[in-house]
């Protein structure tokens, strides 16, 4: 690998620094790889401490003990599982309460869907699933699109009601 500039060693010694025990400073940042898995780049370190040593993977950046998973490829492994859990239980609910009091009949409709593919086995489930998201779809995108802004027409997204519904539809 070639030598890791100067900034991106400083962050993963600060993120090491802040995760581990204040007697176990970072002594050696070294970028083993990187790796593109599912459109998403990891980039994998082993991070040497005075008592310990670590894998960091970022994208997001977490932490594993070595002696917890002896082989790199196996930190990503659950690195990557641990988040597409995490992104499955967070993917049906919005950060602000605020945001799904305006999208309330549009929101429970894409709840309905994820839970309808959840459940899905066969083909027809799965065709259900496509007509749940249409509905959502159509629900979502419906409303003014023009709203008066000091005294002349201009576009609005809905009010604020697709902000952010695009993430979840990831």
């Amino acid at each position: 690998m070639p030598e890791l500039p100067e900034p991106d060693e400083r962050a993963i010694r600060q993120y090491v620094d802040s995760q581990s025990a204040q007697d176990d400073p970072v002594t050696v940042v070294q970028q083993v790889g990187s790796q593109r898995i599912l459109g998403r780049v990891h980039d994998l370190y082993d991070v040497h401490c005075t008592k310990t040593r670590w894998w960091v993977i970022t994208n997001p950046t977490n932490l594993y003990q070595q002696s917890d998973f002896p082989q790199v490829d196996q930190a990503l492994i659950f690195h990557i599982g641990l988040g597409a859990v995490l992104a499955e239980r967070s993917r049906g609910e919005m950060e602000d309460p605020a945001d799904q009091e305006q999208v309330t009949s549009s929101w429970r409709r894409f709840r309905q869907a994820i839970e309808s593919m959840n459940d899905a086995h066969e083909s027809e489930d799965f065709q259900a699933v496509g007509v749940k998201c249409r509905d959502f779809a159509h629900l979502a995108c419906q409303g003014p699109c023009w709203r008066r802004v000091g005294g002349r027409g201009s576009r609005s997204a809905e009010g604020g009601r697709l902000q952010g519904l695009g993430q979840h539809l990831r």
